[in-house]
Protein backbone atom coordinates (compact mmCIF):
# COMPACT_ATOMS: atom_id res chain seq x y z
CA UNK A 1 0.00 0.00 0.00
CA UNK A 2 1.14 3.52 -0.89
CA UNK A 3 0.23 6.58 1.20
CA UNK A 4 0.38 10.31 0.65
CA UNK A 5 0.57 12.09 4.00
CA UNK A 6 -0.20 15.80 4.42
CA UNK A 7 1.67 17.44 7.30
CA UNK A 8 1.87 20.96 5.92
CA UNK A 9 -0.33 23.03 8.22
CA UNK A 10 1.48 26.08 9.60
CA UNK A 11 0.62 25.46 13.26
CA UNK A 12 -0.33 29.06 14.09
CA UNK A 13 -3.22 27.79 16.19
CA UNK A 14 -0.72 26.14 18.56
CA UNK A 15 1.60 29.11 19.10
CA UNK A 16 3.82 29.54 21.05
CA UNK A 17 4.36 25.75 21.15
CA UNK A 18 5.19 25.77 17.44
CA UNK A 19 7.35 28.92 17.46
CA UNK A 20 10.55 26.84 17.30
CA UNK A 21 9.27 23.43 16.23
CA UNK A 22 7.24 22.61 13.09
CA UNK A 23 3.99 20.94 13.92
CA UNK A 24 4.99 17.45 12.64
CA UNK A 25 7.87 17.48 15.16
CA UNK A 26 5.78 18.80 18.06
CA UNK A 27 6.30 16.38 20.97
CA UNK A 28 3.05 14.58 21.73
CA UNK A 29 2.90 11.79 24.31
CA UNK A 30 6.60 11.10 24.25
CA UNK A 31 7.38 11.31 20.53
CA UNK A 32 7.03 13.70 17.57
CA UNK A 33 3.48 13.94 16.27
CA UNK A 34 4.37 12.65 12.79
CA UNK A 35 5.92 9.51 14.29
CA UNK A 36 2.52 8.43 15.63
CA UNK A 37 1.24 8.54 12.03
CA UNK A 38 4.24 6.67 10.61
CA UNK A 39 3.91 3.93 13.22
CA UNK A 40 0.22 3.56 12.43
CA UNK A 41 0.97 3.27 8.70
CA UNK A 42 3.67 0.67 9.26
CA UNK A 43 1.26 -1.33 11.45
CA UNK A 44 -1.23 -1.30 8.55
CA UNK A 45 1.39 -2.69 6.12
CA UNK A 46 1.85 0.58 4.27
CA UNK A 47 5.36 0.53 2.85
CA UNK A 48 5.76 3.63 0.64
CA UNK A 49 4.98 7.15 1.86
CA UNK A 50 5.05 10.55 0.16
CA UNK A 51 5.16 13.10 2.99
CA UNK A 52 4.01 16.64 2.17
CA UNK A 53 5.56 19.36 4.37
CA UNK A 54 5.63 23.15 4.36
CA UNK A 55 8.28 24.69 2.12
CA UNK A 56 10.49 25.73 5.06
CA UNK A 57 10.25 22.52 7.10
CA UNK A 58 13.71 21.01 6.84
CA UNK A 59 13.68 19.95 10.48
CA UNK A 60 11.11 17.22 9.91
CA UNK A 61 12.72 16.01 6.70
CA UNK A 62 16.15 15.75 8.35
CA UNK A 63 14.78 13.97 11.42
CA UNK A 64 12.87 11.29 9.50
CA UNK A 65 15.42 10.49 6.82
CA UNK A 66 14.25 7.86 4.35
CA UNK A 67 11.85 6.20 6.80
CA UNK A 68 13.78 2.97 7.34
CA UNK A 69 13.44 3.36 11.12
CA UNK A 70 9.77 2.46 10.65
CA UNK A 71 10.19 0.00 7.82
CA UNK A 72 9.00 2.57 5.27
CA UNK A 73 10.25 4.04 2.00
CA UNK A 74 9.76 7.72 2.75
CA UNK A 75 10.00 10.60 0.29
CA UNK A 76 9.43 14.22 1.31
CA UNK A 77 8.06 17.04 -0.81
CA UNK A 78 6.69 20.53 -0.18
CA UNK A 79 3.32 22.09 -0.81
CA UNK A 80 3.12 25.43 -2.59
CA UNK A 81 1.31 28.56 -1.45
CA UNK A 82 -2.40 28.11 -2.07
CA UNK A 83 -2.15 24.37 -2.75
CA UNK A 84 -5.01 22.12 -1.70
CA UNK A 85 -4.32 18.45 -0.95
CA UNK A 86 -5.90 17.63 -4.31
CA UNK A 87 -3.54 20.02 -6.09
CA UNK A 88 -0.51 18.31 -4.54
CA UNK A 89 -1.77 14.82 -5.32
CA UNK A 90 -2.56 15.70 -8.93
CA UNK A 91 0.93 17.17 -9.36
CA UNK A 92 2.35 13.74 -8.52
CA UNK A 93 -0.42 11.74 -10.19
CA UNK A 94 1.89 10.13 -12.74
CA UNK A 95 3.93 8.60 -9.92
CA UNK A 96 0.99 7.51 -7.77
CA UNK A 97 -0.74 4.14 -8.00
CA UNK A 98 -4.45 3.91 -8.85
CA UNK A 99 -5.18 2.81 -5.28
CA UNK A 100 -3.62 4.69 -2.41
CA UNK A 101 -4.21 5.96 1.09
CA UNK A 102 -4.40 9.73 1.65
CA UNK A 103 -4.35 11.20 5.13
CA UNK A 104 -3.37 14.08 7.37
CA UNK A 105 -0.24 13.34 9.39
CA UNK A 106 -0.43 16.45 11.60
CA UNK A 107 -3.40 15.29 13.65
CA UNK A 108 -3.41 12.63 16.37
CA UNK A 109 -5.12 9.29 15.82
CA UNK A 110 -4.97 5.96 17.55
CA UNK A 111 -4.05 2.88 15.55
CA UNK A 112 -6.98 3.24 13.13
CA UNK A 113 -5.55 2.63 9.68
CA UNK A 114 -5.51 -1.16 9.67
CA UNK A 115 -9.12 -1.33 10.90
CA UNK A 116 -10.19 1.28 8.35
CA UNK A 117 -8.53 -0.47 5.40
CA UNK A 118 -10.04 -3.82 6.32
CA UNK A 119 -13.51 -2.27 6.45
CA UNK A 120 -13.00 -0.19 3.29
CA UNK A 121 -12.06 -3.28 1.27
CA UNK A 122 -15.75 -4.24 1.25
CA UNK A 123 -17.04 -0.80 0.23
CA UNK A 124 -17.62 -0.18 -3.47
CA UNK A 125 -16.72 3.47 -4.00
CA UNK A 126 -14.03 5.47 -5.74
CA UNK A 127 -13.08 7.10 -2.42
CA UNK A 128 -13.82 6.04 1.15
CA UNK A 129 -13.29 8.24 4.21
CA UNK A 130 -13.03 7.34 7.89
CA UNK A 131 -15.26 9.18 10.35
CA UNK A 132 -15.90 9.27 14.06
CA UNK A 133 -19.11 10.82 15.28
CA UNK A 134 -19.85 11.71 11.66
CA UNK A 135 -16.72 13.84 11.31
CA UNK A 136 -13.71 13.00 9.16
CA UNK A 137 -10.55 11.90 10.97
CA UNK A 138 -8.36 12.81 7.99
CA UNK A 139 -8.06 9.32 6.54
CA UNK A 140 -9.14 8.42 3.00
CA UNK A 141 -8.79 5.44 0.65
CA UNK A 142 -8.63 6.51 -2.99
CA UNK A 143 -9.30 4.29 -6.01
CA UNK A 144 -8.90 6.76 -8.85
CA UNK A 145 -6.23 9.02 -10.33
CA UNK A 146 -8.33 12.21 -10.42
CA UNK A 147 -8.07 12.83 -6.69
CA UNK A 148 -10.62 15.06 -4.97
CA UNK A 149 -9.25 15.49 -1.46
CA UNK A 150 -11.16 18.44 -0.06
CA UNK A 151 -11.92 16.41 3.05
CA UNK A 152 -8.18 16.58 3.89
CA UNK A 153 -7.89 20.37 3.55
CA UNK A 154 -6.89 22.37 6.63
CA UNK A 155 -8.87 23.36 8.59
CA UNK A 156 -10.66 20.08 8.06
CA UNK A 157 -14.29 20.45 6.96
CA UNK A 158 -17.00 19.53 9.45
CA UNK A 159 -19.29 17.92 6.86
CA UNK A 160 -18.64 14.97 4.61
CA UNK A 161 -18.32 15.70 0.88
CA UNK A 162 -21.50 15.42 -1.18
CA UNK A 163 -20.30 13.25 -4.03
CA UNK A 164 -21.83 10.07 -5.39
CA UNK A 165 -18.39 8.48 -5.59
CA UNK A 166 -17.68 8.95 -1.87
CA UNK A 167 -18.59 6.64 0.98
CA UNK A 168 -17.78 6.90 4.67
CA UNK A 169 -16.99 4.32 7.33
CA UNK A 170 -17.91 5.22 10.90
CA UNK A 171 -15.23 4.02 13.31
CA UNK A 172 -17.26 4.73 16.44
CA UNK A 173 -15.53 6.28 19.44
CA UNK A 174 -12.09 6.07 17.91
CA UNK A 175 -9.21 7.98 19.45
CA UNK A 176 -8.79 11.20 17.50
CA UNK A 177 -7.78 14.82 18.06
CA UNK A 178 -7.28 17.53 15.45
CA UNK A 179 -4.84 19.29 17.83
CA UNK A 180 -6.30 22.56 16.61
CA UNK A 181 -5.98 24.53 19.86
CA UNK A 182 -4.03 24.61 23.11
CA UNK A 183 -7.03 23.04 24.81
CA UNK A 184 -7.08 20.17 22.32
CA UNK A 185 -3.32 19.67 22.73
CA UNK A 186 -3.64 19.56 26.52
CA UNK A 187 -6.61 17.19 26.56
CA UNK A 188 -5.03 14.86 23.98
CA UNK A 189 -2.19 14.23 26.41
CA UNK A 190 -4.55 13.47 29.26
CA UNK A 191 -6.63 11.20 27.03
CA UNK A 192 -3.48 9.44 25.84
CA UNK A 193 -2.07 8.62 29.25
CA UNK A 194 -5.50 7.61 30.52
CA UNK A 195 -5.84 5.20 27.56
CA UNK A 196 -8.74 6.93 25.84
CA UNK A 197 -6.93 6.62 22.50
CA UNK A 198 -7.36 2.86 22.37
CA UNK A 199 -4.16 1.24 21.17
CA UNK A 200 -2.20 4.43 20.54
CA UNK A 201 1.45 3.54 21.01
CA UNK A 202 2.81 5.64 23.88
CA UNK A 203 6.47 5.58 24.86
CA UNK A 204 7.54 5.36 27.59
CA UNK A 205 4.49 3.60 28.98
CA UNK A 206 2.22 5.50 31.34
CA UNK A 207 2.88 4.37 34.89
CA UNK A 208 0.53 4.17 37.83
CA UNK A 209 3.28 4.22 40.43
CA UNK A 210 6.37 6.42 40.61
CA UNK A 211 8.40 7.51 43.62
CA UNK A 212 7.50 11.15 42.95
CA UNK A 213 3.85 10.51 42.08
CA UNK A 214 1.43 11.14 44.95
CA UNK A 215 -1.71 10.17 43.00
CA UNK A 216 -2.98 9.41 39.53
CA UNK A 217 -0.88 8.32 36.56
CA UNK A 218 1.93 10.01 34.68
CA UNK A 219 3.95 9.76 31.49
CA UNK A 220 7.52 10.62 32.50
CA UNK A 221 10.18 10.94 29.81
CA UNK A 222 13.83 9.95 29.79
CA UNK A 223 16.63 11.78 31.62
CA UNK A 224 14.31 13.76 33.91
CA UNK A 225 15.57 15.16 37.22
CA UNK A 226 12.91 15.56 39.87
CA UNK A 227 13.69 16.96 43.32
CA UNK A 228 12.97 14.47 46.14
CA UNK A 229 10.49 16.83 47.81
CA UNK A 230 8.54 17.65 44.62
CA UNK A 231 4.88 16.58 44.78
CA UNK A 232 3.26 15.34 41.58
CA UNK A 233 -0.40 14.51 41.04
CA UNK A 234 -1.52 12.90 37.81
CA UNK A 235 -2.51 12.88 35.13
CA UNK A 236 0.82 14.33 34.03
CA UNK A 237 2.71 14.20 30.75
CA UNK A 238 6.36 15.12 31.31
CA UNK A 239 8.74 15.20 28.34
CA UNK A 240 12.39 14.17 28.13
CA UNK A 241 15.16 16.10 29.87
CA UNK A 242 12.86 17.95 32.26
CA UNK A 243 14.16 19.34 35.55
CA UNK A 244 11.67 19.89 38.39
CA UNK A 245 13.00 21.93 41.29
CA UNK A 246 12.69 21.65 45.04
CA UNK A 247 9.26 21.94 46.59
CA UNK A 248 7.45 22.05 43.25
CA UNK A 249 3.78 21.04 43.28
CA UNK A 250 2.23 19.92 39.98
CA UNK A 251 -1.26 18.68 39.16
CA UNK A 252 -2.64 17.76 35.73
CA UNK A 253 0.04 19.39 33.57
CA UNK A 254 1.76 18.85 30.25
CA UNK A 255 5.48 19.67 30.47
CA UNK A 256 7.39 20.08 27.21
CA UNK A 257 10.84 18.47 26.73
CA UNK A 258 13.84 20.36 28.07
CA UNK A 259 11.83 22.45 30.53
CA UNK A 260 13.32 23.65 33.83
CA UNK A 261 10.74 24.35 36.53
CA UNK A 262 12.22 26.57 39.28
CA UNK A 263 12.03 25.75 42.97
CA UNK A 264 8.79 26.27 44.83
CA UNK A 265 6.34 26.68 41.97
CA UNK A 266 2.80 25.36 42.24
CA UNK A 267 1.29 24.59 38.83
CA UNK A 268 -2.13 23.23 37.98
CA UNK A 269 -3.84 22.48 34.67
CA UNK A 270 -1.27 24.07 32.40
CA UNK A 271 1.06 23.45 29.48
CA UNK A 272 4.58 24.34 30.58
CA UNK A 273 7.74 24.97 28.59
CA UNK A 274 11.04 26.66 29.38
CA UNK A 275 9.68 30.12 28.61
CA UNK A 276 6.19 30.10 30.03
CA UNK A 277 3.13 28.25 31.24
CA UNK A 278 -0.23 28.69 29.61
CA UNK A 279 -3.70 27.58 30.50
CA UNK A 280 -5.85 25.26 28.46
CA UNK A 281 -7.39 28.27 26.74
CA UNK A 282 -3.99 29.19 25.32
CA UNK A 283 -3.60 32.29 27.50
CA UNK A 284 -0.29 32.91 29.21
CA UNK A 285 -0.56 32.49 32.97
CA UNK A 286 3.13 32.57 33.82
CA UNK A 287 6.39 33.63 32.21
CA UNK A 288 9.67 32.15 33.37
CA UNK A 289 11.24 34.62 35.80
CA UNK A 290 14.70 36.08 35.29
CA UNK A 291 17.48 35.44 37.81
CA UNK A 292 16.46 38.32 40.03
CA UNK A 293 12.81 37.27 40.07
CA UNK A 294 13.75 33.72 40.99
CA UNK A 295 14.98 34.98 44.34
CA UNK A 296 11.50 36.18 45.18
CA UNK A 297 8.72 34.10 46.60
CA UNK A 298 7.53 31.56 44.02
CA UNK A 299 4.33 32.38 42.23
CA UNK A 300 1.22 30.25 42.54
CA UNK A 301 -0.07 29.20 39.15
CA UNK A 302 -3.65 28.01 38.84
CA UNK A 303 -6.15 27.58 36.10
CA UNK A 304 -9.81 26.55 36.05
CA UNK A 305 -10.33 22.86 35.48
CA UNK A 306 -12.45 21.79 32.54
CA UNK A 307 -12.89 18.13 33.46
CA UNK A 308 -13.30 16.23 36.75
CA UNK A 309 -10.05 15.22 38.40
CA UNK A 310 -9.22 12.50 40.89
CA UNK A 311 -8.99 13.58 44.49
CA UNK A 312 -5.53 14.58 45.63
CA UNK A 313 -3.71 12.34 48.03
CA UNK A 314 -3.97 13.34 51.65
Amino acid sequence: MYAIVFADRNGHELLPLTSRVPIPMLPVLGKPLIVHTLEDLADANVRSVLLVLTADDRQTENALGNGTAWGLRLTCTSSRAGDTPGDVARRFAADLPDKLLALRGDVLRGRLTRTFLNAAANVLATQVIATTGGRSVGLCLCRQRDLQLDTLAWPMPVREPKDSGWRSIELGRAGYSALDSATAFYLAHLDGIERRFGDLAVHPAAVSQHRHLASGIALIGDHCKIAPDATLHGPLAIGDNVTIGKGVFMHSCVVMPGTHIPDGLSIRNAIVNSDMAMGMDGKEIFRSPDRQARRRKAEQITNVRTRPQKAEAG
